[in-house]
């Protein structure tokens, strides 16, 4: 039930978290991804979805306006 993520949290280190109790045949519940920290996806977002160019995010991170 209980396991350790494979990607250890950058501040806390190695975490554990709980699986589905429940086993499907046809369902892979097996994508388990450790919590994020508060700005952690902001580049992948900030490129993504809004086409925010590499300069435009610094310009922002300098501004103080993210992390």
């Amino acid at each position: 039930f209980f396991f350790e993520f494979e990607d250890p949290h950058p501040i806390l280190g190695p975490i554990k978290g709980d699986r589905l109790p429940l086993r499907f045949s046809k369902t892979d519940a097996t994508d388990y991804r450790r919590p994020q920290i508060f700005g952690e996806s902001n580049e992948p977002v900030l490129t993504d979805w809004l086409n925010m160019s590499a300069d435009e995010i610094n310009a922002q991170i300098t501004d103080g306006v993210i992390q």
